[in-house]
């Protein structure tokens, strides 16, 4: 997966920087179809998914023209809490599309679960309805989020890390039943 550095951002506030983004990733996929082993290109959209479905399709028509044309699939990872709008361009587009099937935590959020039931179950059958079967993955969150008191920004960690930590401390985990979590 081809991740967007966040300071990099301001390429995706014009429509310029919009077409320099598509550029350096067809550059980067025939830079991969040079691999035997090669079969596609996952990117992940969060960032340009901030700037609307029409930044998004600015970016994926030309990287999933050029990806076919080197018979490798395309691919993007996007968040289940983007605008619907953007799932329909993605699903448009690309040949897989990855919902990430939770909430990732950010600056000033609330203690939560990272996938509440009720949304979980109301997210997902959104998204199944309008991104194509055949093109979907949905990604799990297998990780844990540490509020700490005084910190903007909460930590996160794998999980396996999260229950070694717990087990090291002969504690168990919080879950809050109001939150959504079980």
């Amino acid at each position: 997966i081809l991740r967007f550095d966040p300071s990099s951002y301001s390429y995706f506030e014009t429509a310029r920087g919009l077409r320099a983004v598509a550029a350096a990733l067809s550059g980067f996929a025939d830079d991969l179809a040079k691999s035997d082993e090669a079969v596609g290109l996952c990117i992940d959209a969060s960032l340009i998914a901030a700037k609307g479905s029409a930044a998004l399709a600015e970016v994926f028509r030309p990287f999933a023209s050029r990806m076919a044309d080197l018979g490798l699939q395309s691919c993007g990872v996007i968040s289940a809490t983007t605008e619907d709008a953007n799932l329909v361009v993605t699903d448009h587009f690309l040949d897989l599309v990855v919902v990430k099937g939770f909430e990732e935590p950010w600056v000033g959020s609330a203690p939560r679960p990272v996938a509440a039931r009720d949304w979980f179950e109301k997210r997902v059958t959104a998204v199944q309805d309008i991104v194509a079967e055949d093109k979907l993955g949905m990604a799990l969150g297998s990780f844990s989020v540490d509020w700490v008191p005084g910190r903007a920004k909460p930590d996160t960690m794998p999980y396996a890390q999260m229950a070694s930590a717990l087990a090291e401390a002969e504690a168990t985990p919080t879950f809050i039943p109001a939150a959504g979590a079980a």
